[in-house]
C-alpha cells in the first residue's frame, strides 16, 4: 500500500494569519472525499476526541419485545404462576404486567382461556387476567425512553474506523485550530501512531483499553462488528480489527489548521511538530470561485479577484489589508498578528459593511495589536472632533452615545492607514 494521494503529506499542519484561507484550503481538497472534521479548544481531552462512556435515551419497548410464540408466552405463563415467591395472583399479575401487549393485541392477540389451558392453569383465573389487563392498558406505553450509558466514538476513532473499512480509498481527519487545545493531552498515547513507515503504516502500534477494544471488536455500526472477509483482508493483522491493537491505516489522512496569532494558547512541542509536514497560506487577494470550489478565471485564464470593498468611504479592501499589515508588521516585527483577505466577510454588494469593520477589524486592532505593541504613531492615533479639535484617537471614539459607528472617525483612521509611510515610527 502506498500514499493514495502521491502530491499531498498523510500528516499536514496549515498555518498563517488569521483569515488567509487555511480552512477552505483543505475544504477545496476535501469536499469530495469522505472526511471526519472536530475543532479543539482549552477543554479538549482525550476522551472528547478519541471516544468515552456518555448517556444517551434508550427505547425500552423495543429493545424488550421479544419473537414470542403463543407456546413460548404459555411457559413462561406457567413459571411465573408456580414461583413460590410471587404467588399465583402475585404471577398472574406480574405475568400480566410483563407480558400485556404480546396478549392484549399490542404486539400479538391471544385467546385467555386458550392460554390458560397450554399452561395448565384453571380457567377461573381468567376473571383475574382480564382484570389485570384493563390496568395494564392504563400503563404508559412501553416506548417510554430511560437513560442508559455506553461507549460514544469520537471524532478520531471515526475516521479510523472509517478508514479501515474503505481501505484504499483516502478517508481525511480534519482538525480546526490545532494548537487552541493541549495536544499532548488531547493525543495521549496517540502520539505514537503518527510515526508512519514507508507505506503509510503506523510504525509502532499502540494498544487500547478495554472499552475501546470491545468497541472496535463488537460495535457493527461504526466499529469491526461487521466487517465482511473482503474488508478483513485489508489489515495487516487480525489483531487490529479485533481491537487488540491500533495501527494507522495508509489511507488515513490527518490535517489541521493553526492560526500564528493564537499560537501562545497551547504551545506545540518539537516532537510533536515534526511528526507533521507543514504547509504555509500566505496572506493573498481574494478570488472568486465556483460551486465545486475551483477558481474562476477569465479568458486569459487568470484568477478573477473579489474586488471586495470597505463601506465607509469605498476603499479597496485589499489595499488596506497590505497596508495595516505594513503597520502591524513595523509594530511587531513578526507576521503573527496580520490580517488575511478572509478575516471578515463582505455581504452580497461586495462591501465590508461598517459595523462589520468596526466591530470584527478595529476591535481585533485595539485589542491583540495595539494594545500589546503601543499607541505611539502620531498619526494612526489621532482624529479630528467636529469642531476641528485634534483628539487622541481610542477605540470608544468610533461609537456615538447611542452606541452608533461614527463613519467619520472610522474613514479618518482608514484615510491615516492608507497615508501611513512609517516616517513617524
Amino acid at each position: 500500500m502506498v500514499n493514495v494521494f502521491p502530491n499531498h503529506p498523510l500528516q499536514q499542519i496549515f498555518f498563517g494569519a488569521p483569515g488567509t484561507g487555511k480552512s477552505d484550503t483543505i475544504d477545496r481538497i476535501v469536499q469530495n472525499v469522505p472526511h471526519t472534521r472536530t475543532t479543539f479548544h482549552p477543554d479538549s481531552d482525550y476522551a472528547s476526541f478519541v471516544g468515552t462512556y456518555k448517556p444517551k435515551m434508550s427505547d425500552v419497548g423495543s429493545t424488550q419485545r421479544l419473537n414470542l410464540s403463543v407456546e413460548d408466552l404459555a411457559q413462561k405463563f406457567g413459571t411465573y404462576y408456580n414461583d413460590s415467591q410471587l404467588g399465583k395472583i402475585g404471577g398472574i399479575q406480574k405475568f400480566c404486567l410483563d407480558f400485556y401487549p404480546y396478549i392484549d393485541g399490542e404486539y400479538m392477540s391471544v385467546n385467555v382461556s386458550k392460554l390458560l389451558e397450554m399452561a395448565g392453569i384453571s380457567g377461573s383465573y381468567g376473571v383475574e387476567i382480564n382484570k389485570y389487563l384493563k390496568f395494564c392498558r392504563m400503563l404508559p406505553k412501553r416506548e417510554d425512553n430511560k437513560i442508559v450509558y455506553s461507549f460514544t466514538p469520537q471524532a478520531f476513532l471515526k475516521a479510523y474506523c472509517a478508514a479501515w473499512k474503505q481501505m484504499p480509498k483516502p478517508y481525511f481527519l480534519v482538525i480546526e485550530e490545532i494548537n487552541r487545545g493541549n495536544c499532548a493531552q488531547i493525543f495521549g498515547d496517540l502520539f505514537q501512531l503518527l510515526d508512519r513507515n514507508e507505506k503509510g503504516y503506523s510504525k509502532y502500534e499502540i494498544a487500547p483499553d478495554d472499552d475501546i477494544r470491545k468497541f472496535l471488536s463488537s460495535d457493527r455500526k461504526e466499529g469491526f462488528g461487521a466487517l465482511t472477509e473482503e474488508q478483513k483482508e485489508n489489515f495487516p493483522k487480525e489483531s487490529v480489527w479485533k481491537g487488540e491493537e491500533l495501527i494507522l491505516p495508509p489511507n488515513l489522512y490527518i490535517w489541521a489548521t493553526m492560526n500564528t496569532s493564537d499560537q501562545s494558547l497551547f504551545p506545540i512541542d518539537s516532537a510533536f511538530k515534526r511528526r507533521w509536514e507543514w504547509k504555509y497560506i500566505k496572506i493573498t487577494n481574494g478570488y472568486k470561485k465556483k460551486d465545486n470550489g475551483e477558481y474562476d478565471t477569465d479568458a486569459d485564464g487568470k484568477k478573477i479577484p473579489l474586488n471586495w470593498k470597505i463601506e465607509t468611504n469605498g476603499q479597496d479592501w485589499y489595499e488596506f489589508i497590505k497596508q495595516i499589515n505594513k503597520i502591524i508588521s513595523n509594530m511587531t516585527s513578526s507576521a503573527d498578528k496580520q490580517l488575511g483577505y478572509f478575516f471578515c466577510r463582505a455581504n452580497e454588494e461586495k462591501n465590508i459593511t461598517t459595523d462589520t469593520f468596526v466591530s470584527k477589524v478595529l476591535f481585533y486592532l485595539w485589542n491583540d495589536v495595539f494594545k500589546d505593541y503601543g499607541f505611539d504613531d502620531a498619526n494612526l492615533f489621532k482624529y479630528k472632533t467636529g469642531e476641528g479639535k485634534e483628539e487622541d484617537l481610542t477605540f470608544p471614539d468610533f461609537y456615538d452615545e447611542d452606541g452608533n459607528v461614527v463613519d467619520d472617525v472610522v474613514q479618518q483612521f482608514i484615510e491615516h492607514v492608507m497615508a501611513w509611510k512609517g516616517d513617524d515610527k
